[in-house]
């Protein structure tokens, strides 16, 4: 009897301690302050267990090739959080929201909205959260996809043709954050046309406060310019409870006060992108410095020794004089080491785009390189390894992952050496780890799921093509013709 329940005990505490060990990752970059890092720690080696195939790959708002593409490329591959047992994500090809169920990697439910879907969603206390170039942010319940609320942002129902798509005058570009029981969001993307920012109640939907008023600041532009303007909001929404951070595409980004919507910062001459994390009171950015003109070229820029990762001071947003973080380009095996000083270059991790601070820990990637920065009183390189151009970069527990074009791999943050590496369709672009699973997305419209169990018997599943889904509801524009009886046979 004493042998039995000792077994019994034994079971419960093991059942425990794994489901302690297993989190979920319910927002872009798993938090508030996109820190991209997890306390999960995976099995190696990784099985595949479903993928997921979607009718038609993601329709990007910016597909211009080159340096803007690296700049925005928030929309390239359809990014996926996973809370319980679904995993979500949203299409910008046929405007809807997705719940998969981990699995299998089958559709437990869809939404449909009426623009396209251009961010992750966000899943806090069983509901979702989203926003679409309808101008719109919709909650949703997690487990069936029922509509709980839904909150016009854009100020009227106006749409435009934007990005070869019909969305609102005022599209949502920075997705919702939801932090501590406020739905932060922003609608608009010309200054002249009106910018707003909100914070709604995450439980009802209702208005705490707006911001329009960062429309019309009296500024002066690169190349010597002054005009009214202001922020121009693209990119995912971080805060820490404090500050809300509003990447603005190719300028640093903007803040305001997260409790009242109070303008804060905006360096508007500084550069930035739409990719963007918090760590140790800094906003890292990835920016590109100036170049000389050159001939055309299509596709992807690669990475340049004048760009790299800005770390904007909080409080301020001006670039950080920290003596410490500037020694960087003077590390051994760093990118300018030598080097005079480039115009325009952007400080203080040069030749690097994507960065995750952990702590005393940097660990950043770019120009063919990953590496391990300890940052403690001084910057001492710990390893650097030879990798492909990164799309991805994550940590989860003593592991980064980082994606590439037709692959995905696990590096040890001890010693830089690759512990596990597996291949998918296209350029991983999009990671999440959640429950023991490893979620990757491509710019094809692929999810692959890996896991220490894995599936052998598991095959592709895909959406219905568009083609095929049968439409009763919409809109045209039919051009050519006086008569309007051919356009009603569409």
């Amino acid at each position: 009897m004493f042998y039995c329940n000792s077994l019994l005990i034994l079971a419960i505490v093991l059942r425990i301690s794994s489901s302690a060990l297993a989190y979920d990752w319910p927002a872009f970059d798993n938090d508030s302050q996109r820190s991209g890092i997890t306390a999960e720690q995976l099995k190696f080696p990784l099985q595949r267990v479903w993928e997921y195939r979607s009718a038609s790959r993601p329709r990007p708002a910016w597909s211009e090739p080159g340096r803007t593409s690296n700049m925005f490329d928030f929309d390239l591959a359809m990014q996926p959080v996973s809370a319980g047992e679904l995993a979500y994500f949203g299409s910008s090809n046929d405007d809807s929201l997705y719940a998969l169920d981990t699995k299998t990697g089958t559709v437990r439910w869809s939404y449909t909205t009426g623009g396209p879907i251009r961010f992750a969603p966000q899943i806090v206390k069983e509901r979702c959260y989203l926003a679409s170039d309808d101008g719109h942010v919709y909650c949703l319940n997690a487990l069936t996809g029922e509509m709980l609320w839904q909150f016009r942002a854009a100020p009227e129902q106006r749409q435009i043709v934007g990005n070869g798509r019909m969305i609102s005058r005022w599209p949502c570009r920075s997705g919702v954050l939801v932090h501590e029981g406020t739905v932060y969001c922003t609608a608009g993307m010309w200054p002249a046309e009106g910018i707003y920012y909100y914070a709604l109640d995450a439980l009802t939907g209702k208005q705490k406060w707006c911001n329009d008023t960062l429309n019309a600041m009296y500024l002066s532009y690169p190349h010597d310019g002054v005009s009214f303007g202001g922020p121009t909001p693209q990119g995912y929404l971080l805060t820490d409870g404090v500050e809300l951070i509003v990447p603005t595409g190719q300028s640093a980004p903007a803040a305001l006060e997260a409790k009242t919507g109070k303008f804060l910062y905006w360096q508007q001459q500084k550069p930035g992108s739409t990719w963007a994390r918090l760590g140790n009171g800094f906003v890292m950015v990835s920016a590109r410095g100036w170049q000389p003109d050159q001939d055309v070229r299509l596709g992807e820029a690669p990475i340049f020794r004048g760009d790299g990762v800005a770390f904007y001071e909080r409080g301020t947003g001006e670039v950080t004089a920290d003596a410490k973080w500037r020694a960087y380009d003077n590390l051994p095996q760093s990118t300018r080491q030598g080097l005079e000083r480039w115009r325009g270059q952007i400080a203080p991790i040069g030749g690097r785009d994507r960065t995750l601070l952990d702590g005393d820990q940097l660990y950043a990637s770019g120009m063919g390189v990953i590496e391990a920065i300890a940052c403690g009183d001084k910057l001492e390189r710990r390893w650097s390894v030879a990798h492909p151009h990164v799309y991805s970069m994550i940590k989860a527990g003593n592991h980064l992952l980082v994606g590439t074009d037709g692959a995905i791999s696990a590096i040890d943050i001890a010693d830089g050496t690759t512990k596990w590496r597996g291949t998918v369709d296209g350029q991983a672009r999009g990671l999440a780890v959640a429950n023991g699973k490893l979620i990757v997305s491509t710019e094809k419209g692929i999810i692959t799921t890996f896991s220490a169990e894995g599936n052998a018997a598991a095959t592709p599943s895909k959406a219905k093509p568009l083609a095929q889904q049968v439409t009763t509801q919409g809109f045209a524009l039919y051009v050519g013709d006086s008569s309007t009886e051919e356009a009603l046979k569409y």
